[in-house]
Formats: structure tokens, C-alpha cells, sequence
């Protein structure tokens, strides 16, 4: 009977560190963290989750799994921002797929200060990262057979007008 209880015992907390390793939660919860990191590089304001956000993250990243491509068509997000990446499957837990992806999307700021145009995608998921006024962020990754595709939404009320004034001013 004891051999019975230590074995469950044992078997429920391996199944609680396997949840919160695999989860799309602990994916959630490290990367606003990461994030929240890299922003305060950049004296930003740290990022809120924000639950409509996760879900509509989520949502896309499924819809990117299903077409099997990440080409920022979802059409479940309206005017939201988002930032995309792709990571092999192997064995990666969610720490380190929020690692891989932050990590991928602030690359960007390599790019700041170079040809903006040829480099858009990766600076625009930079500058989502650490834009001053983004108060709140979503994130959802979704499996295929071959890779995670890895999804962060923000809102962006003013950040495309601003970018655009920057963007013209350049040309």
C-alpha cells in the first residue's frame, strides 16, 4: 500500500513538472517575462498579459499550423500586431521555445540603424517588442509535425501611424 502511495505521489509530481514544461501557460508566462527583460533595456515599461490577447495568439498559431505557413494572414486578428516565428520540433520544452522566439524576434536590433526596407520583418518584431507604449501582449505557439509555430500579438493603437511617419521620413 505505501509502495502504491509513493509511486503515485511520484508519478503526479512528474506529470505537474511535464505540465509545467509543456504547457502553452509556462510558454505564456516566459516569454512576457523575456520580453519584459529586453524591454527594460530600452527603459520600456514592462508588458501586462493580457487573456483576449493569449487566446487570439493561440488562435493563429493553430491557423498558421493548419495552412502550414506563417505569412501574417491570420484573419482572426484584425488590427492587432503580431510576431511570428518557426522553431525545428526536437525536443523543446516551453522555456525554451519562448527563449528561441524572443530571442529571434529582438535579433532585429541589429538591423535599427541599416536599410529598413530590406530588412522590415525583423526590425517591425523588434520595435513590437520594446515600443514604449505596448501595454499588453499575447502569446501561443502551436505544433506540426515538423516545427512549433510561435505566435506574440500586441495591441497597437499608435504604433503603426508612428512607424510610418518614421518610415516615410527615411525615404
Amino acid at each position: 500500500m505505501k509502495k502504491s502511495f509513493y509511486f503515485l505521489a511520484g508519478l503526479c509530481a512528474f506529470i505537474g513538472i511535464l505540465h509545467t514544461c509543456f504547457t502553452k501557460e509556462a510558454y505564456q508566462t516566459k516569454a512576457v517575462n523575456l520580453h519584459n527583460q529586453y524591454r527594460r533595456k530600452h527603459h520600456a515599461p514592462a508588458l501586462r498579459m493580457d487573456n483576449e490577447l493569449n487566446s487570439l495568439a493561440v488562435k493563429c498559431a493553430d491557423y498558421y499550423a493548419r495552412k502550414e505557413a506563417i505569412d501574417f494572414s491570420c484573419p482572426y486578428k484584425g488590427d492587432v500586431g503580431e510576431n511570428l516565428a518557426s522553431v525545428d520540433g526536437g525536443n523543446c520544452n516551453s522555456n525554451q521555445l519562448a527563449v528561441r522566439a524572443s530571442k529571434g524576434w529582438y535579433s532585429g536590433v541589429k538591423f535599427f540603424n541599416d536599410n529598413y526596407a530590406r530588412h522590415y520583418h525583423e526590425i517591425l518584431s523588434f520595435i513590437q517588442m520594446v515600443w514604449k507604449d505596448t501595454q499588453k501582449c499575447g502569446f501561443g505557439y502551436a505544433r506540426t509535425i515538423i516545427v512549433f509555430l510561435l505566435v506574440c500579438t500586441v495591441q497597437r493603437e499608435t504604433m503603426l501611424m508612428e512607424l510610418k511617419k518614421m518610415f516615410l521620413s527615411l525615404r
